[in-house]
């Protein structure tokens, strides 16, 4: 099954190894658009170039420990901006009407949290999903102690999730989630495919993005 080029990100510094390699420290998806770190190596600004991808540029560069790393890690709807506002990049703020921020206490929100649309999400974190409950959005909770990551006790479940289309991709196999059917519920209820990427235990790997400009 091929649905597209894969853009391999080389790990940086100065973060820590963990996360130096994920997408969702450098990038920020926005209703289309690609909204990237002005820091990216050249590398993959001509490999976004050559696929006809044209970022936009933020003016944040992510340091070597949080909260310089999670300026680009928002979630954007095409409702609302959600996440820890005090350390968003400017660009990313920008793409949303004041109006339509959320803001939460966790910086990692991507990490934290996977949009399947406008009014429904899957998160692990208790704040973020308190924040939405309230707004009567539909959250499906699942405990992120279950999510892999090397050097850490635990990853988290935004980390594992990516769409396109009616597909929803996952690292791992969420039968490995005591909230399999929550989610596979949730999922069928949207009329969304799931695509498990491996059969193993689901692992954080900074989000999977996919951006088609044609």
């Amino acid at each position: 099954m091929l649905e597209g080029d894969v853009l391999w990100l080389e790990p940086q510094k100065p973060m820590y190894e963990a996360i130096a390699a994920h997408p969702d420290i450098f990038f920020c998806e926005s209703n289309g658009k690609l909204i990237a770190s002005p820091n990216i190596p050249l590398s993959w600004k001509e490999k976004l170039k050559t696929a006809g991808i044209e970022p936009f540029y933020g003016s944040s560069s992510p340091g070597s420990a949080y909260p310089q790393t999670a300026a680009f890690n928002a979630v954007v709807t095409e409702t609302m901006l959600i996440h820890q506002l005090k350390i968003t990049d400017p660009v990313v703020l920008s793409t949303m009407p004041t109006s339509k921020h959320l803001h939460t206490q966790q910086g990692y929100t991507r990490c934290n949290l996977f949009p399947l649309s406008a009014d429904c999400f899957i998160t692990g974190d208790a704040d973020i999903y308190n924040r939405l409950q309230k707004l009567k959005m539909e959250v499906v909770w699942v405990d992120s102690r279950q999510i892999q990551l090397t050097g850490f006790r635990n990853g988290f479940v935004g980390g594992c999730f990516g769409r396109l289309g009616d597909k929803v991709f996952f690292s791992g196999n969420v039968k490995h989630l005591n909230e399999t059917e929550a989610i596979k519920k949730v999922l069928d209820q949207r009329h969304l495919e799931l695509v498990n990427l491996y059969d193993g235990p689901p692992m954080d790997v900074g989000s999977i993005f996919f951006v088609d400009f044609h």
